[in-house]
């Protein structure tokens, strides 16, 4: 039974909005530290913090959504412990900050862990494998 790969390429789409958004909303804020030369420009600066993890956090999902990915596409299954954390994230991101994109992770997150419930290995006996039809 062929899976589509639409997990870890979630994630990565994500990843690569949240990047976009940042740099649209902190332009002004990311043109200035370029500006002041950008190596050790963020100091103490809660703008200039804000700015640099907005762009940090697109770039680890788009990461994370690369290597869910390969494992998708190599038939293996994501472990328990990222599906669960990304759900666990997905609910605290809504519950601390409900007018956001973690309800985008929460839907990537269900899919995960709906697949994961379903998930038959490739070495499985024949009658253990779901049928197809």
């Amino acid at each position: 039974m062929r899976r589509h790969r639409w997990i870890g390429r979630s994630l990565a789409a994500i990843g690569v909005l949240h990047s976009a958004v940042g740099v649209t909303a902190t332009r002004g804020t990311l043109g200035a530290m370029v500006a002041d030369g950008f190596w050790d420009t963020v100091g103490a600066d809660p703008v200039r913090q804000s700015a640099f993890w907005f762009l940090v956090a697109g770039v680890a999902l788009l990461l994370v959504g690369a290597l869910a990915d390969a494992l998708e596409r190599e038939g293996h299954p994501l472990p328990t412990s990222f599906t669960g954390g990304l759900l666990l994230l997905a609910v605290t991101g809504i519950v601390v900050m409900p007018t956001s994109g973690f309800w985008l992770v929460l839907v990537v997150a269900l899919g995960a862990v709906v697949r994961a419930r379903r998930h038959v290995p490739r070495d499985a006996p024949l009658d253990r494998r779901p049928e197809v039809g």
